[in-house]
């Protein structure tokens, strides 16, 4: 069995010859690394099970102690080095070393350590960016956005054991390296939370037709991105970013948008983000990523954290990547996690896109309509949003996408479209994703005539929402005048005898119970100039209404009882109907 392993080590390093002298790093016990050439001999290393030969184009680390380790070609031999001193080469004068002068010894080849390689260098990380030194054995750094959190550990078996300490406290926590994917992956100590990370190394991407490249923005954010396969030159294109689900990578979606709707790939290019966080569910050689958002109150709202969540991130991505890469506008999307992320840009960086269209997904408190002031909601509303949703989605469900498009309603927004499939569930590739961005292509369009088009199949469709917006946007591009005069009374004559029922309906029901109606006419008619009078009656009524509708709301989700919470859904209906949270509040009373 010994002869068998000493057999097996020795066939792994190879075989003893002349080498080239190696670049390395050398660490005295307690001093900063050296940079030193050293003409290796064939290294031996007695082990528990015989002796093992190490040929030095194999070799990528000695940390010397009891025992010494030493690793090459992906394997780690421990043993006693028979190695009486080391020649090298500092600044092209020779210098001489023992082995028990020295902590480690890093080979480094094409400008990088390798084997057990190093910590050293920036990192994203779960607790914000972290900025870290290896010497030898021994990593310190720094990390959070910051930059006051500390750390400070010694590698233990090709682990870093390390002690961590910032203005919430201090603990314990490891990290395991992994090389190849330029990550690390570990956890605290006490409550064993996930800390991971991976290396910050801004890289711009070599972009080329029909295939996909990856980089990382200056943030530090991953990026991959395909140019349509007709891209010559300088041609210039739409952009889809699509913004990932939890605990996966934008790699994936790129690649779905490519083989599921392979026309929409040549027509735009497209560009998935990886969230900054690395997952807990990413293994060696399949990373995963999440998106941060949950304290983002806008870009200059609460700490410096907060403010350096993902929206921001993303923001900074957006507008790098359209100088860097042929891009005319974006089309933002996000699937899951990635729609709620999706809503942060509509609402605090709508100046970026030209369209968007969330997907399976909710919509964060900070990112209600009302919360924003009118020189705000007057640049979100130039943003067209094709709300998709499955009816079968068993992850998010369906009301959680109702609700989204019936709060842009109230906002006011001109376009906002539900897209809700009846039989599909939280699928991505399932979605209509191409019948939802093209609705938004057109929507957002800057020629007349592809406007008019849009709102001449709207009319056909019996779309008015659409048709009115259209209409409104026609006013600035000074499209065909006799086709937007016929499709201007196409939509007057829809609107009237559906306008003729909401009056009646008030003129009857004085105690509230037309709203239902109203509700469905504003959905249907909400963008039509003539429905301006009974919008503006109705925004008087929300004001008078807002107190009481705000603070029965507060009560109804408070309370856990079913019959009680429907006796003060009854008395929203009876004295406070006008308030945003009637249309709410019966959706999910549902």
């Amino acid at each position: 069995m010994l002869a068998l392993r000493s057999l097996f080590v020795f066939l792994v390093l190879g075989a003893v010859g002349a080498q080239a002298p190696l670049s390395v790093e050398l660490t005295r016990k307690g001093e900063p690394p050296l940079a030193a050439t050293w003409s290796a001999p064939a290294l031996t290393v007695d082990t528990e099970y015989g002796s093992a030969t190490v040929k030095p184009d194999k070799l990528e680390q000695i940390v010397f102690g009891e025992p010494d380790v030493v690793v090459a070609a992906g394997v780690e031999v421990r043993g006693k080095l028979k190695l009486a001193r080391i020649d090298v080469k500092v600044d092209g004068k020779a210098r001489k070393f023992t082995p028990r002068e020295l902590e480690s010894l890093v080979v480094v080849r094409d400008g990088s350590a390798r084997g057990a390689a190093t910590f050293t260098g920036a990192w994203m990380t779960t607790f914000g960016p972290a900025e870290l030194v290896q010497r030898g054995l021994t990593v310190t750094g720094s990390y959070g956005h910051d930059g006051k959190g500390e750390i400070e550990g010694k590698l233990e078996q090709g682990a870093l054991r390390f002690r961590w300490r910032d203005g919430s406290g201090s603990g314990d926590g490891s990290w395991e390296l992994q090389p190849a994917d330029q990550a690390f992956t570990g956890k605290l100590g006490g409550d064993g939370n996930f800390w991971g990370g991976y290396r910050k190394a801004p890289q711009r991407a070599n972009a080329e037709p029909g295939k996909v490249a990856s980089g990382q923005t200056d943030a530090g954010m991953r990026y991959h991105v395909r140019l349509p396969k007709a891209h010559t030159g300088a041609a210039k294109w739409p952009a889809i970013c699509i913004l990932h689900g939890s605990n996966m990578d934008s790699r994936a979606y790129v690649d779905t948008i490519v083989a599921a709707w392979p026309e929409l790939a040549e027509e735009f290019v497209v560009v998935g983000l990886d969230g900054e966080n690395l997952s807990p569910a990413s293994k060696p050689g399949a990373l995963r990523f999440n998106y941060s958002y949950v304290n983002f109150g806008g870009p200059d709202a609460g700490p410096l954290w907060a403010r350096r969540q993902s929206p921001a991130l993303v923001a900074e991505a957006l507008q790098q990547l359209q100088r860097e890469l042929p891009i005319t506008q974006w089309y933002l999307g996000g699937h899951s996690q990635g729609g709620f992320l999706t809503y942060c840009l509509v609402m605090f960086y709508p100046e970026l896109l030209a369209g968007a269209f969330p997907m399976s997904c909710n919509l964060l408190v900070q990112c209600e309509p009302d919360n924003f002031r009118a020189d705000a909601v007057q640049k979100q509303h130039r943003v067209p949003v094709a709300v998709v949703h499955g009816r079968a989605d068993d992850v998010v469900e369906f009301d959680s996408g109702a609700y989204c498009h019936l709060r842009l309603v109230d906002g006011g927004f001109p376009f906002v479209r539900l897209f809700a499939p009846e039989r599909i569930g939280h699928q991505f590739g399932l979605l209509p994703v191409d019948t939802a961005v093209r609705w938004l292509r057109q929507c957002a369009s800057d020629d007349a005539e592809t406007v008019l088009k849009g709102g001449e199949a709207a009319a056909q469709e019996q779309r008015w929402r659409d048709v009115g917006a259209v209409l409104a946007r026609l006013a600035t591009l000074r499209g065909d005048a006799a086709r937007t005069a016929a499709l201007q009374k196409r939509l007057d004559d829809a609107v009237r005898p559906a306008l003729a029922e909401v009056d009646k309906a008030i003129g009857k029901q004085k105690d509230g119970k037309w709203i239902d109606g109203f509700l469905e006419f504003r959905a249907a008619f909400g963008t039509a100039e003539a429905a301006s009078r009974v919008l503006d009656g109705y925004a008087k009524l929300r004001a008078q209404q807002e107190k009481l509708g705000d603070e029965l709301f507060g009560e109804w989700r408070g309370e856990r009882d079913q019959a009680a919470r429907k006796a003060l859904f009854a008395r929203v209906a009876a004295e406070c109907y006008a308030t945003k949270w009637y249309e709410a509040m019966k959706l999910w009373s549902r």
